[in-house]
């Protein structure tokens, strides 16, 4: 038993006592589901792309199938490749290729001598060394950098919404941030904290609002929209930047905040 979202959960018997599950016996559920949760709401797109293409080598290799051709969990879909893999990676296992043997090996040396491409793509995504993870990585040219806007609302996109990404830049930031989404009634829904130093990538819809503000959220979800928040609106770009140190008046020569009055505003 489990789930993963945007909160991740596992049963208890398993967390407990993996080794005496009855179905699930030897295997860290909430390592699988704690990381779809990373993967869906945490690693940028460039991350996402790289499994993708992992998985897709893995399966041209011929690798997480079974002798009679069927296959095993981790080949699947890109999302079970991560999620089976770090299993592995953290000390349990997957579903196993072969159970009679039980291939691959339990543990990280079992996935290295198995997978070494995915070993070592889940192994530099969980230590935070791949590439696509070095702060500001997604902040560049391709990259909608959004002004801060006063509305308290978001609006319907006319064309539809979109599915894109949103990045909150708070690298050069010495405080934490609060980060919310705004309902099309304008309260405020909580969606943690982009710590200071660091940066945070959310998928969302455009036409959507969000805040961020460094001013703890007050309770009851009531519209908090102040000097020391800035809301901003998401555009169809698929991936739209926010700067923090921009939006806030601390970059140098910043001269504040930009405040937008365009027609998106509407």
């Amino acid at each position: 038993r489990g789930m993963g979202g945007l909160q991740a959960s596992c049963g208890e018997e398993n967390l407990l006592a993996p080794e005496a599950d009855p179905r699930y016996r030897g295997r860290c559920v909430l390592s699988h589901e704690l990381s779809h949760t990373v993967m869906d709401h945490g690693l940028p797109a460039a991350a996402r792309a790289a499994i993708t293409a992992c998985w897709e080598g893995a399966w041209r290799k011929g690798l997480w199938r079974r002798p009679d051709g069927s296959c095993a969990y981790a080949a699947s879909a890109p999302e079970e490749y991560f999620a089976e893999l770090s299993m592995w990676y953290w000390g349990s296992h997957g579903e196993f290729v072969d159970d009679a043997n039980r291939l691959p090996t339990p543990g990280p040396w079992g996935l290295a001598r198995y997978d070494p491409d995915g070993f070592a793509l889940v192994g530099a995504l969980w230590s935070g060394r791949h590439a696509s993870l070095a702060p500001g990585a997604a902040s560049n040219e391709t990259a909608c950098k959004l002004r801060a806007v006063r509305l308290a609302r978001p609006a319907s996109d006319p064309q539809g919404a979109q599915p894109v990404e949103m990045e909150v830049d708070n690298s050069r930031g010495e405080t934490d941030l609060y980060l919310a989404w705004i309902n099309g009634s304008g309260a405020a829904h909580s969606y943690g904290v982009v710590a200071a130093h660091s940066y945070h990538v959310q998928r969302t819809f455009s036409g959507h609002v969000w805040e961020i503000s460094r001013v703890a959220p007050p309770g009851g979800g009531e519209d908090r929209a102040s000097s020391g928040s800035r809301r901003f609106r998401i555009s169809r770009h698929s991936l739209n930047l926010i700067d923090a140190a921009v939006a806030f008046g601390d970059e140098v020569g910043a001269g504040g905040p930009v405040i937008s009055g365009s027609g998106s505003e509407a």
